[in-house]
């Protein structure tokens, strides 16, 4: 309700006037700045001349400007792809305070040593607009997606503000999306939604406990996630009092976070190039195990033969990581085929039990890269001894079609009425190897490749004094022993 004005009111508003002016002219026979300031925006960047550089800290440059790299909170997530612990980062009104690096500039580092240290970089793909939570999971019972408002919310988000110490219990089931029904095709590998709008809002349904409610949700915050791994080993000391970091020339576009540092945005083109029209997600890496080998410690196990009942086993130093429940590991077998590791904290100690590992080279990937493995041994029951190795070499002039390998044996008296024990490789140009497959009751071993490129190729035979090899050759056309493809090469 508006009241109205008493006399001494009128005679407030007759003077305000004449101090109002007084109050305006003042700055100016003083020479005093404006009394009142503008709110600075906290999320604007701060550019600094090479001479405001602070010690070990990563700036990116931008002309004759160094903007430091954005130290984004980062949050923790299980994959349920992989299985493995992926970061994840939520940016609001932070978003404008992430630098940009445009190709042929550099990242700057003023420290007191002189010797660079290998600096980890962990690349970010971009899942867009979203809701402020994450580690949303399909609860197969009720078929709501479940939530923990202590655990997976990200803050300065609407929904951390909206949702956090406001709900009946601190464990949600969502129901419903802006009265859509929720599913797994709503949320991505580590549960974040992935199908929404920018700034949109959203009313949100679901059980705090045993009560139904609901809340309108604004999906404010821009979600990015752990996709690629690097290193940069080398850094020019410059004249200009920092060491000058480059990404690769073939380094692609898209948002890195410096381990330890902060996080910027590349962009591999010029300043000035159109940033919609580039994509941001674009892998770096043609296969995953090239990635692997970025950011995990890798072992690799050669077999000269088939081996029984395998136990490779790796102790840590449990004091090298913060997290000891982020250890993840994976054997690779010669055919790609992978073995997830365990891990027993109690002995400190990673290892994974085989009943049979083929001959070839075994890799071991494990995760987090910066632990500290003290020490590492294979145990086998398998008696290698008795077995003989025999090696044959084929070469190829040029690239040719259906091509079989093929090993026929013979074998004593003694092992007739049983299954000899015999097996064979076949070593492509670039390493890799494939089993041949065994056809017992013929006394053969084979491997039908469908094309092969040019060059050297061996089949390396392991068997028993029981048996004898007779032939290994090769043959072109169809397959004689079997109807299935084996092995697919291709450039």
């Amino acid at each position: 309700m508006l009241k109205k004005k008493d006399h001494k009111s009128r005679q407030i508003h007759k003077i305000l006037p004449l101090a109002l002016a007084i109050v305006l002219v003042m700055p100016l026979l003083t020479g005093c700045t404006n009394i009142i300031e503008r709110k600075k925006n906290k999320y604007a960047q701060v550019q600094l001349t090479k001479e405001e550089l602070k010690d070990d800290v990563y700036y990116i440059k931008n002309g004759t400007k160094f903007v430091q790299v954005y130290k984004a909170q980062t949050y923790n997530v299980t994959s349920t792809e992989s299985g493995r612990n992926k970061k994840t980062v939520f940016l609001g009104l932070d978003f404008e305070t992430v630098p940009t690096l445009y190709k042929g500039e550099i990242i700057a580092l003023a420290t007191k040593s002189t010797a660079f240290k290998k600096v980890e970089i962990i690349r970010y793909e971009t899942i867009g607009y979203t809701l402020g939570m994450f580690g949303l999971k399909k609860n197969e019972d009720t078929g709501t997606l479940d939530l923990s408002t202590d655990q997976n919310l990200a803050e300065d988000s609407n929904v951390y503000k909206t949702l956090r110490k406001k709900t009946y219990s601190t464990s949600l089931q969502l129901v419903s999306i802006n009265n859509q029904p929720v599913s797994e095709s709503m949320i991505n590998d580590t549960g974040i939604f992935d199908c929404l709008e920018e700034n949109g809002i959203y009313t949100l349904e679901y059980y705090s406990g045993t009560k139904l409610s609901s809340s309108q949700l604004q999906a404010d915050m821009f979600a990015l996630q752990e996709f690629e791994y690097y290193e940069i080993n080398e850094a020019d000391n410059t004249a200009n009092g920092y060491f000058a970091l480059s990404l690769p020339e073939d380094a692609k576009s898209g948002y890195y976070y410096i381990e330890g540092a902060g996080m910027f945005k590349y962009i591999a083109d010029k300043k000035g190039t159109n940033e919609l029209d580039i994509s941001m997600n674009e892998p770096y890496y043609s296969d995953e195990y090239s990635a692997e080998d970025a950011y995990a410690q890798k072992y690799s196990v050669e077999f000269d033969v088939r081996m029984a009942n395998v136990t490779i086993n790796l102790n840590y130093d449990s004091t090298s990581i913060n997290d000891i429940e982020s250890i993840t590991g994976k054997a690779v077998s010669p055919d790609g085929t992978e073995y997830s590791l365990n891990v027993d904290y109690s002995k400190s100690l990673i290892t994974i039990s085989l009943l049979e590992a083929m001959a070839g080279k075994w890799n071991i990937y494990i995760q987090p890269k910066d632990i500290a493995i003290t020490k590492a041994n294979i145990v086998s029951s398998a008696n290698q001894q008795e077995i003989t190795q025999e090696t044959y070499n084929f070469a190829f002039d040029e690239a040719q079609e259906n091509t079989q390998f093929v090993v026929k044996y013979k074998t004593s008296v003694n092992s007739k009425d049983k299954d000899p024990e015999i097996y064979a490789l076949l070593v492509f140009p670039d390493g890799t190897t494939q089993e041949l497959k065994h056809e017992a009751k013929n006394k053969v071993l084979y491997s039908n490749v469908p094309y092969i490129n040019g060059g050297s190729y061996v089949v390396k035979v392991y068997h028993y004094t029981d048996t004898e090899i007779d032939t290994v050759t090769t043959e072109t056309g169809d397959l004689s022993y079997d109807e299935d493809t084996i092995i697919t090469v291709t450039e």
